[in-house]
């Protein structure tokens, strides 16, 4: 992301420019990398639930629209997460039979928390850079989006090998408790400051050994203690399902 720095306090930036760039590469050429969910949420049944394919039929009736296929192949609710005008397919609000000024999307309102998705790091906006026609409705919605985000994600999905999951899935730790937020501020804080100009890069230096000081080094520790034990635990066990 490029950024053209503004002169003086409280000058706004009317000349600004955004940009999407691969992931920058370390002080000796190495990869850096880019933080990854893992998972996003679980779901949990009561034992005594005895409807169970009721949910699949539910679940499976969410992938529709990430399939592209079946009742739900351009979206969920037309006239509001997508329309058809004049026989076309349209993502774009403004033009829908009765217009909105956005999109009126599922997202975190289905049951599963996020409305289903095989899109991977961005193969849609991939494939479309590559020649693919849009002729589906995952691939009609990421041709509808400015190009700013087409590249954003079209050079998320090339560089999808620098994707780093954090593989610590657990309650956050007695240190964490205490420190994190104030670690996880410091940091936020550092990288602006360094971004906008307001501190030279070496501020960087000088807040990682602040972070190991400050708590960072024993969150280390005990981040890793739960890990060893995660791994020790056979879950599948515990659940019934060996």
């Amino acid at each position: 992301m490029a950024l053209r720095q503004c002169e003086g306090r409280g000058e706004k930036c009317g000349g600004a420019k955004i940009s999407a760039y691969p992931t920058i590469q370390g002080v000796n050429g190495d990869k850096t990398y880019q933080s990854a969910q893992l998972n996003d949420g679980v779901f949990m049944f009561n034992k005594d639930f005895q409807n169970m394919e009721a949910f699949f039929l539910y679940y499976d009736k969410m992938y529709d629209a990430a399939f592209s296929t079946g009742d739900f192949k351009y979206g969920y609710a037309q006239g509001y997460d997508y329309d058809i005008v004049n026989d076309e397919v349209t993502f774009d609000p403004t033009k829908f039979n009765t217009p909105l000024e956005a999109v009126q999307g599922v997202g975190k309102m289905a049951f599963t928390k996020n409305t289903p998705s095989v899109d991977g790091p961005g193969k849609s906006y991939f494939d479309l850079a590559n020649g693919a026609k849009p002729d589906t409705g995952v691939l009609i919605q990421s041709a509808s989006k400015d190009q700013t985000t087409k590249d954003g994600y079209r050079i998320s999905y090339e560089n999808r090998d620098v994707l780093l999951p954090n593989e610590f899935n657990g309650p956050p730790t007695p240190t964490m408790q205490n420190v994190w937020e104030q670690l996880t501020t410091m940091e936020q804080e550092t990288f602006t400051k360094i971004i906008y100009g307001n501190e030279p890069l070496e501020a960087f230096d000088t807040f990682v050994k602040q972070w190991h000081e400050k708590g960072g080094d024993q969150v280390i520790e005990e981040v890793n203690e739960w890990y060893s034990q995660a791994r020790e635990t056979d879950v599948m066990s515990l659940m019934n399902l060996k």
